[in-house]
Formats: structure tokens, C-alpha cells, sequence
């Protein structure tokens, strides 16, 4: 085999190779984010309560079914999450805990039942997450919202 010709099979063959070899790895789960909407309201209580709503739109860009979603939400020492719950497509469903947050955050798991099908980025789901943030008992901070932070 002459050096021309071996060269050019090894510049063919190649680029066959690579994308062959990337074709045995699955690209796995995935979401692509379409649509985000952010509500906050303050709620005059004593003590003051943040109240948030998070809208989201998503599609499933993967190749195979995503059955939930992990969501990571605040945590700290000078306030307190409550009040969370979970839509998806207009349906209940309840978060689960997961462990191993640290101090900063906590990771919950928001479950779809069904799981949602894979490669249809047409068909678009949503997802709310609503809750509330209030100072923690003892805590060091305080929490205020100015009257025109947003308008």
C-alpha cells in the first residue's frame, strides 16, 4: 500500500471512527429550559413572609424518558422554606427531600407520572414550584422588601 494511499484512508477512516464511537454513548436525560416566570409577593404577617411562585416551561431534549427533575432550593440559618409544593402539567406532585444537602441549599426531587417521552422538544411541560421564605426562629437577619423593588 503506497503512503498516498494510506494517508488518505487514515483521513477518511477517522472522522468514520470518531463518529461511530461517539454513537455508543447514549447522550442520556436531558431538558432544555423554553420559559421561566418569577412572581414574588410580600405578605404582611408578623414576621414577614416572602411568597414565591416559579413557573416554568421545559421539553425533554434527551434520549430516553425523564421520570422527575431535581430541583435545588434555598436553605439557610436566617430563614426558613415552607410551604413547598410542586405542579406538573397542572397536576400535584409532591417533592421528596433528598439527602445530602449542605447548609446553602436543598435538593428536592419533583416526580413526573408519567415519565415524560424522549426527543419530543415540540411538546413542552410545565413546571411550578411554589413556596414561602420567612425569617427562622432566632435568626440573624432580617428579611424586607422595598415598595418599589419592582414595578
Amino acid at each position: 500500500m503506497s503512503r498516498a494511499r494510506f494517508l488518505h484512508l487514515f483521513l477518511v477512516g477517522l472522522p468514520a471512527i470518531a463518529g461511530l464511537s461517539g454513537c455508543a454513548v447514549p447522550l442520556g436525560a436531558g431538558f432544555h429550559l423554553d420559559a421561566r416566570e418569577i412572581q414574588v409577593r410580600a405578605q404582611p404577617s408578623d414576621p414577614p413572609v416572602l411568597h414565591l411562585l416559579v413557573s416554568d416551561r421545559l421539553a425533554n431534549v434527551g434520549n430516553r424518558p425523564l421520570d422527575s427533575l431535581i430541583v435545588e432550593m434555598p436553605a439557610g440559618s436566617t430563614f426558613g422554606l415552607t410551604n413547598l409544593r410542586a405542579t406538573v402539567d397542572g397536576e400535584d406532585a409532591e417533592p421528596d427531600l433528598l439527602s445530602g444537602a449542605n447548609a446553602a441549599a436543598q435538593l428536592y426531587r419533583v416526580p413526573f407520572d408519567p415519565a415524560w417521552a424522549d426527543g419530543a422538544p415540540s411538546r413542552m411541560h410545565s413546571v411550578v414550584l411554589e413556596y414561602d421564605l420567612a425569617p427562622a426562629a432566632g435568626g440573624r437577619g432580617t428579611m424586607d422588601w422595598p415598595p418599589k423593588a419592582f414595578t
